[in-house]
């Protein structure tokens, strides 16, 4: 398993609010600006996306992946890990941690290894950056209301 890249921020908001903005899959487009398509392909009883679909920009090429979810921790947490697609391997996390006066500490840990040639400080750099961008959106779409 590669390295994974982290990020955490502090939101004013409940876990369940933080969860469910992260698993509003069909939305990753709308504020996750590598992310151009997801489709959520399965879901289990509840209605949450098990199984999705993305297409994902990147300097070199277009990255195409399925990967899988899994809820179980629900709403503490939220793991993903590669299905199929143009990656050797992509997996991580999502963790809500209770905070007192109503705050949640979010992270969202990652780790990529695609298929196809991209230098690594390069890799390290989209990595951070989609981090940042997912805790952040979490943040401001949670505190917007």
């Amino acid at each position: 398993m590669s390295e994974r890249t982290r990020d955490e921020m502090e939101v004013s908001g409940t876990v369940e609010a933080c969860y469910a903005v992260a698993t509003d899959f069909a939305r990753y487009p709308d504020w996750e600006k590598n992310t151009l398509k997801a489709d959520v392909k399965e879901a289990d009883d509840q209605g949450r996306g098990t199984k999705v679909w993305f297409e994902f920009e990147t300097p070199i090429k277009n990255a195409l992946y399925t990967l899988t979810y899994d809820h179980s921790d629900a709403p503490r947490s939220l793991s993903f890990d590669l299905l199929e697609g143009d990656l050797r391997e992509m997996n991580g996390r999502w963790t809500f941690e209770e905070q007192p006066a109503g705050v949640t500490r979010v992270t969202y840990e990652v780790s990529v290894r695609p298929d196809f040639p991209l230098p690594n400080l390069l890799k390290r750099a989209i990595e951070k950056k989609h981090a940042r961008s997912c805790v952040k959106t979490v943040k401001t779409r949670v505190e917007s209301g």
